[in-house]
């Protein structure tokens, strides 16, 4: 299984995930699926593309079946080969088109569409006005909302692990494992009920692989949420994370761009952390990255034991009477976790038989030269990676040591027929 490089083929496996959860997690109220399916099928859903559509009930039961079968990857379409052009609109009317809208920014498509057949530039009956409307939407986007006029309402989860928050932070300057010295980036990830902090971890960097290793330690400890709210970032925002969450039945949701505020809960504990732990930090003194996580367990020990103004409970228990009356959905196996936590990606093979991964060259086979495999890695070790060979086993890949091919002998001879020599 290959997951995309696209992520637009991403987000639309996560949209067609999300609409098919209750299903799989067998959360949905109506008295069938059939139902559940019909239910949904009366309801608009926003594409990422923008757009906005139904679904048949018989189209999402067929994503049902997909998941069954396949898994997540089941669900990823592969993009059509002339995606974003138009076979009706050509570069003369797109021309005509873009020199509309840069001179009259508020002119609509039904206008445009008027104006150019009164131009000459179009006729009537081979254009409608869909057509202008999707080369426009498709090419010509209009800015995006003023922040301050979204709709935006308190929520919260019915129960503990119907969502996580998770957020980075920026951390103090602190001594890293190398002797070096710089800035320590805090990832953290809160239950959206109790409030409980499931997982916080200090690391040299914000990276997606940092953030795969803590998000799956709490879920070995935890249980697999419902959902998994995250900005836009990049440690948040990749095919990686978007593959694990599927993989393990997560649905992943993002946060609109620079909008931070979505995210009040994980934003106030990031506060909160602040203002307790780093504030009162000797800044004179230098911290080990190892020290600071230390101080960091305390304080999640704190938090998670003492009242929360939200509800007034210790977050703890908050989580522990609601896991009570729905007990959390918890990994299958260790090796079920590490499957859904692999990461996979395509990468080219270089001539000299080497593939690079996260910037750790590899050695491959050399059959694999010059082609694009798939490999596989687990987050947070790179002292070992596999290769998928072209019938389908795997091939593990160590680290290449130059040093030892060097001195390696190659094989480059070649039988000669002498029989046929003069």
């Amino acid at each position: 299984m290959v997951m995309p490089n696209k992520g637009d083929a991403g987000e639309v496996a996560m949209l067609r995930f999300s609409l098919i959860a209750p299903v799989i997690n067998g959360t949905y109220t109506q008295p069938s699926k059939a139902a559940y399916f019909r239910d949904v099928s009366e309801r608009p859903v926003a594409l990422p593309d923008g757009t906005v559509r139904r679904f048949n009930p018989n189209t999402l039961a067929t994503w049902e079946s997909r998941y069954c079968r396949l898994g997540f990857d089941g669900l990823v379409r592969s993009g059509r080969s002339d995606a974003g052009t138009s076979r009706r609109i050509g570069p003369e009317v797109a021309a005509a088109i873009r020199a509309l809208r840069e001179a009259h920014p508020r002119m609509n498509c039904v206008e445009m569409r008027l104006r150019l057949i009164a131009d000459g530039t179009i006729r009537a009956a081979d254009f409608s006005d869909s057509t202008i409307q999707r080369w426009v939407r498709a090419n010509l986007p209009r800015g995006a909302a003023n922040p301050k006029m979204r709709d935006r309402r308190a929520f919260e989860e019915e129960w503990a692990n119907g969502m996580w928050q998770a957020d980075t932070m920026y951390g103090p300057h602190v001594t890293m494992p190398d002797g070096t010295l710089g800035r320590a980036y805090l990832q953290m990830v809160i239950d959206d009920k109790s409030r409980m902090v499931v997982a916080a971890r200090f690391a040299q960097s914000d990276s997606g692989a940092n953030f795969l290793v803590l998000l799956k330690g709490a879920v070995a400890t935890y249980g697999v949420p419902r959902k998994l709210y995250v900005d836009n970032g990049p440690a948040y925002s990749n095919a990686q994370l978007t593959g694990a969450c599927g993989r393990i039945g997560c649905v992943l949701i993002h946060t609109r761009v620079r909008d931070g505020a979505s995210k009040g809960k994980i934003e106030r504990a990031n506060r909160a952390l602040r203002a307790e732990l780093l504030n009162n930090l000797d800044p004179s003194a230098r911290h080990t990255l190892a020290e600071l996580n230390d101080l960091l367990a305390g304080w999640v020990l704190r938090h998670n034991s003492k009242p929360h103004s939200a509800h007034g409970k210790a977050p703890a228990a908050a989580w522990a009477a609601d896991a009570a009356e729905v007990p959390p959905r918890m990994p299958e196996s260790e090796a079920w976790l590490d499957e859904a936590f692999t990461c996979r990606e395509e990468r080219r093979v270089h001539k000299d038989a080497s593939v690079f991964v996260q910037r750790v060259r590899f050695e491959a086979p050399a059959r694999l030269i010059g082609t694009r495999a798939e490999v596989r890695w687990v987050p947070g070790d790179l002292s070992v990676a596999w290769c998928v060979l072209p019938d389908g086993t795997l091939r593990e890949m160590r680290p290449t040591d130059r040093a030892a091919n060097s001195r390696a002998r190659r094989d480059n001879a070649y039988a000669i027929d002498w029989s046929e020599e003069a």
